[in-house]
């Protein structure tokens, strides 16, 4: 993947790009450290504003809203449902189909009320989403939190929330604490609820015994196109290496010289992709994203900042549609290695597809800078 001195081949440092969406709440900026998860459900009907232009994100979520948003997001049915009998919803109820759906589903259990109006703590959270979204458990990422009792009826549901990157605790006095009892905001639920729904922990790197050839901006100097073949190799057994030797294609039996070497490494809680350029081979470039991947603001190597903007993405590029893409902004300060110095950021969104890694990298004038044309075998 090489032209990384104006693409993806630079330090990443900061990311702080324009949100668009459908929502624009003037309480909810591009600023905003859950603008994207809110601007998220917004987009996609799962949840609305006020007629006066607010989210109103801190004000705190009801039981019969989180039905209704669930019901939305996980597209359950509303027909042939099961009557929960709970005293305080009847079928006049103005949200029983709601909440019948949930409980049907199997989100909700059975009691005598369902108390409608009242709110819910992060625990209580974690155990709907857990069961909601079939989490996995995933140990390498897992935090021992001071607050919440190994016995705890929520311990495990708190665990799969944290170790699957949708909801983390906090550290105070240098612990780790979850707050399992602190009640919901309107914000913070639609975070978690996004996050879950884009979850992605798919095979997002090359395949091995493959020729893969990328074109750049700079082919039209150094050749037709960059040719990388990639090489399995398990590191742990739960961690991996996919590495390449990359050349500039210079003529038509495909000779070339030595470009980089590109290198993902994927374990349970990262995925990185590095690379070392031929004209700076002791800087190593890295791009380290949290795994599994959740739409976000996220912090990355050396304290990045990291925007994932979606993971379900349908990106057409040198005729080839790739579904489930995870898109990605960056702002990137380019390293120069005649001045030995460094340049003014740049901003560009990377593209990275399962099965494939990186696809491209558009500028933020929408035009592709470096981009995957196609595949042959090695």
């Amino acid at each position: 993947m090489k032209n990384i001195v104006v693409g993806f081949l630079t330090i990443i440092i900061i990311l702080s790009i324009p949100i668009q969406s459908l929502a624009n709440f003037k309480d909810v900026p591009s600023s905003h450290s859950l603008a994207i998860e809110i601007n998220n459900l917004v987009d996609k009907g799962i949840i609305n504003g006020y007629p006066d232009n607010t989210f109103r994100g801190n004000e705190l979520i009801s039981k019969k809203h989180i039905a209704k948003m669930l019901v939305h997001a996980l597209d359950l049915p509303m027909t042939n449902l099961k009557n929960p009998n709970y005293k305080d919803v009847p079928v006049t109820h103005p949200y029983y189909i709601e909440i019948a759906a949930a409980y049907t589903a199997g989100i909700f259990s059975d009691a005598t009320y369902f108390k409608p109006d009242s709110n819910i703590s992060r625990a209580f959270m974690a155990k709907i989403l857990a069961k909601s979204f079939s989490l996995n458990s995933i140990s390498e990422n897992g935090i021992t939190y001071v607050d919440v009792a190994k016995n705890s009826s929520f311990h495990r549901d708190i665990q799969l929330v944290t170790m699957n990157n949708i909801a983390k605790g906090f550290v105070e006095n240098g612990k780790h604490v979850f707050k399992p009892n602190q009640l919901l905001t309107r914000a913070h639920f639609s975070a978690f609820l996004a996050r879950a729904l884009s979850l992605k922990n798919g095979k997002y790197y090359p395949e091995s015994n493959q020729a893969y050839y990328y074109h750049n901006n700079d082919t039209a100097t150094y050749g037709e196109y960059i040719r990388s073949w990639y090489d399995e190799k398990n590191v742990t057994s739960k961690s991996k290496e996919i590495e390449a030797i990359s050349y500039y294609i210079l003529d038509e039996e495909g000779n070339g010289h030595y470009v980089s070497i590109d290198t993902y490494t994927i374990s349970q809680s990262k995925w990185a992709f590095q690379n070392f350029y031929s004209r700076q081979m002791s800087l190593p470039i890295i791009l380290e994203v949290p795994y599994p991947f959740t739409i976000g603001k996220k912090v990355g190597y050396r304290n990045q900042r990291l925007e994932i903007l979606n993971t379900d993405l349908n990106v057409k590029v040198a005729g080839k549609t790739y579904e489930n893409v995870i898109e990605i902004v960056a702002t990137t300060t380019n390293f120069d290695a005649q001045s030995d110095g460094y340049n003014q950021p740049y901003t560009e969104k990377i593209y990275i597809a399962e099965n494939y890694g990186i696809i491209g990298s558009k500028n933020m004038n929408g035009y592709w800078s470096q981009w995957l044309d196609h595949i042959a075998e090695k």
